[in-house]
């Protein structure tokens, strides 16, 4: 894990820091992820929400773009809705992220290689990853939506790649 420093900046709002941060609110109806962490930190993020609000559902994340440190740790939230009969919680995303999906799908073993080189990576132990959580709600300029006593504004904009969305 990389998973540094976990910390109630607010009343109702849990900030994670990582290889990016993760930022969780509480809603009033349940919980929102901006962003949801990497591969590496998955069971340090569902431990530390669970320690914060032990009973709420995870009822949304917003992906910020598609980069592995963004958009993999939400695995546990969608394993424990299915196991407590919950709604898996909604992901949103701009339009463009499927597309990356589906290019690092077919370029798995290159992104391997790449990875593994630029980062320093060990050969053995390292395999990109092929399990993607695809938005369930895309959009293309911006998009509102309220969960709980929360209003939530997605926007588009060029970033770090074309996929961005600002909260």
């Amino acid at each position: 894990s990389v998973l540094g420093i976990v910390e109630e900046v607010i009343d109702g709002v849990l900030c994670l820091e990582s290889l990016a941060s993760i930022n969780v609110l509480d809603t009033g109806d349940g919980l929102v992820m901006l962003d949801a962490g990497g591969p590496f930190d998955i069971d340090h993020i569902y431990d530390s929400v669970r320690s914060w609000r032990p009973a709420a559902s995870m009822r949304a994340a917003v992906f910020s773009h598609h980069h592995i440190d963004h958009v993999l740790g939400a695995a546990r939230f969608d394993s424990e809705a299915v196991e407590r009969g919950w709604q898996r919680p909604a992901v949103y995303g701009h339009a463009a992220m499927p597309g990356h999906f589906e290019r690092y799908e077919r370029t798995l073993g290159w992104n391997s290689a790449i990875n593994q080189r630029q980062f320093g990576l060990p050969v053995e132990g390292f395999r990109w990853p092929d399990n993607w959580r695809y938005p369930d709600v895309i959009y293309h300029d911006r998009l509102t939506f309220t969960m709980g006593k929360l209003t939530f504004e997605l926007h588009h904009a060029r970033g770090e790649t074309d996929d961005a969305t600002w909260t």
